[in-house]
């Protein structure tokens, strides 16, 4: 069964080759997640470095076309660049908090029926989300 990963933005800062770990699944990157690594790019420390790298790499991945409609990574996964703007019925989470709109677009693609995890390295995410 395929699966929907929704990544928070710590996960590409601790690795920047994450983008391809995860098969021949869909990879979700919520529009927050390219504002956060907008703002860690100008560091010059390892975080900084893994946000330039990662900014490099999804520029490279539009030749394969347009990421909000999904582009085939090389080990057959798809990835996807959408909108974290959902609206949603009162989760508790305040939509002006990047993380909380990445747990909401989560929450809306699950109660859409699909498979989908959201990966974070950050435990406070991950418990908002439980």
């Amino acid at each position: 069964m395929i699966k929907t990963f929704v990544l928070d933005t710590n996960v590409l800062l601790h690795s920047s080759e994450s983008l391809e770990s995860f098969a021949d699944n869909t990879v979700l990157l919520p529009m927050a997640v390219l504002e956060e690594l907008d703002k860690f790019k100008r560091e010059n420390d390892e975080l900084g470095r893994n946000a330039r790298h990662v900014i490099r790499r999804l520029d490279a991945l539009r030749e394969g076309g347009n990421l909000r409609d999904g582009v085939r990574l090389s080990n057959g996964g798809v990835l996807k660049i959408v909108p974290d703007n959902v609206s949603v019925e009162d989760t508790g989470l305040k939509a002006d908090i990047p993380d909380n709109r990445i747990i909401r677009l989560a929450y809306v693609l699950h109660k859409k029926g699909e498979n989908v995890v959201f990966v974070s390295k950050d435990i406070n995410a991950r418990v908002k989300a439980d």
